[in-house]
């Protein structure tokens, strides 16, 4: 009996055990099921909110979108309004390049520094292909004429590279600074990359016989990392890349002695090949050095950029897209519209800082400033700028007229900078741009209109009359002229231009 007792109490209490677990389990699960949902509810409220969030950015970028085009249009209004030139406490080809360059390049978020995101050229090119992805399938006439454009584009930027380097090596337009390059490096290459690695990315865009233009700063910072991770039998080659990196760039002496002191580092096996690498860079260097070569090489400059004013008029044809929806058809088209609008922006910036900050723009400037600052004829002239006349976009000076002794400026976005001949006369070309004449303030007669006469104020004229000031004849054709330049219309034969 008492065997059966204790069995009895023994089953009891095992059962109650087990009862007892399955309660205690039944609850976690309870738990576990109470914990996954909150869980699950807590996912889904951070997805919420994220795509609240990112919605609500969205909607704020759109709206930095379309006040861009605003801020576009004002830009534009007061680059016209000589009152406001007037207002800036500097120079206007300053706060002109750095107001188009925020338009251009957009802005990072800094709050600590109080600095808003703007939207630049770069995000509303990205915008308007994200939108083409909603357009309708094209035809297979019209994917055969797209692919065909596509080519004439890629040309087009090769091209557009290839001048842009020609302009640097002549002094028509300032390089990068290496202070500009060293970040992309930090995208580019990577912090393992071997010596070799490095010398053979910067070969392949200095590379005599296929350059990369447009890449010289960048294969010059490249080349010189390379140089200094080579081992002695690397080194003569490493050199020679750096040489032409250093003559891609302009900078002959040195290239020069790098790559005589590649000769002297390399193997008697190997010596007389590269005394032909020197001798190369040597006629190259001569080429680019020497009046003639630089001549010629102007001449090639201006067949290129008649080259790229040809591409562009083929590709200036546009696509015609077509959505379902008529909502992404209108905003395609102002997208369009703004993308057209800020790379021609960015080609005047170019031209603007051709006309001011490259290093031959620079040196004719301070000469113009500092002869126009003692001379007779604008004795007591007062400048908008100050004390002194300060350098003017789209302008580069070219001297005083050999007869009146008034300074005379060439319009870059017209035509090719005028030159003078013997007797400081200027040589009649037809690719030759406007030429500005600087006048005083002060009555002066119109020669149309026999003793009438019109009051000049100081370095302010809104109509320019070339024909009875300069001694030169220009080609008798008509030629319309793009707002971009700044002026309404010009015409050669009579040399007469208004400003708007």
């Amino acid at each position: 009996m008492t065997a059966l007792a204790s069995l009895a109490a023994a089953l009891v209490i095992a059962v109650g055990g087990v009862v007892w677990i399955g309660a205690k389990n039944a609850e976690l699960r309870d738990a576990n099921r109470v914990a996954s949902d909150k869980t699950k509810e807590a996912e889904e409220s951070a997805i919420l909110a994220t795509r609240l969030k990112d919605e609500a950015v969205a909607r704020e970028r759109e709206l930095r979108v379309r006040g861009l085009f605003l801020e576009f249009r004002a830009f534009e209004a007061l680059d016209d309004s000589l009152d406001y030139v007037r207002q800036q406490n500097r120079p206007a080809h300053e706060w002109w390049i750095e107001r188009a360059r925020l338009l251009i390049d957009g802005q990072a978020e800094d709050l600590a520094q109080g600095r808003q995101w703007k939207p630049g050229l770069a995000y509303i090119e990205l915008q308007l292909a994200k939108l083409r992805e909603l357009a309708l399938d094209r035809t297979s006439e019209e994917t055969e004429a797209d692919s065909a454009l596509q080519l004439r584009k890629e040309e087009l930027e090769r091209k557009r590279s290839e001048l842009q380097w020609y302009s640097r090596m002549l002094g028509l337009e300032p390089w990068p600074s290496e202070e500009e390059i060293e970040p992309r490096l930090a995208i580019d290459v990577r912090p393992d990359e071997s010596a070799v690695d490095l010398n053979l990315r910067a070969w392949w865009a200095v590379d005599p016989d296929e350059p990369s233009a447009g890449r010289e700063v960048w294969a010059l910072l490249v080349a010189r990392r390379a140089l200094a991770g080579a081992s002695d039998t690397q080194r003569p080659w490493h050199r020679n890349t750096l040489a032409w990196a250093l003559f891609r760039t302009g900078v002959f002496d040195r290239a020069l002695i790098e790559e005589r002191l590649a000769v002297t580092e390399i193997g008697e096996e190997r010596r007389q090949v590269f005394a032909g690498y020197l001798e190369r860079l040597e006629d190259a260097v001569a080429g680019w050095s020497e009046e003639a070569g630089r001549e010629a090489r102007r001449r090639e400059r201006d067949a290129l950029a008649s080259e790229v004013a040809s591409l562009v008029e083929e590709t200036v044809a546009r696509r015609k897209w077509r959505f379902a929806e008529s909502e992404n058809e209108w905003w395609h088209g102002e997208l369009d519209r703004l993308v057209r609008d800020l790379r021609g922006l960015e080609e005047r910036i170019r031209i603007a800082e051709r006309s001011v900050r490259g290093e031959d723009a620079e040196q004719a400037w301070a000469e113009a400033i500092a002869a126009i600052a003692v001379s007779e004829k604008y004795a007591g002239v007062r400048w908008p700028g100050g004390e002194w006349l300060t350098p003017q976009i789209g302008l580069v000076p070219i001297g005083p007229d050999s007869e009146s002794g008034l300074w005379e400026f060439a319009h870059l976005q017209t035509g090719q900078p005028a030159q003078r001949g013997a007797g400081g006369r200027l040589i009649r070309k037809p690719e030759m741009g406007l030429v500005f004449v600087l006048l005083p303030g002060g009555r002066v007669p119109v020669e149309e209109v026999p003793e009438s006469e019109v009051m000049l104020q100081d370095a302010d004229l809104t109509k320019v009359d070339l024909a009875p000031l300069l001694p030169l004849e220009i080609p008798n054709d008509e030629r319309a002229v793009e707002s971009d330049c700044g002026l309404e219309g010009w015409r050669r034969g009579e040399g007469v231009a208004t400003a708007p």
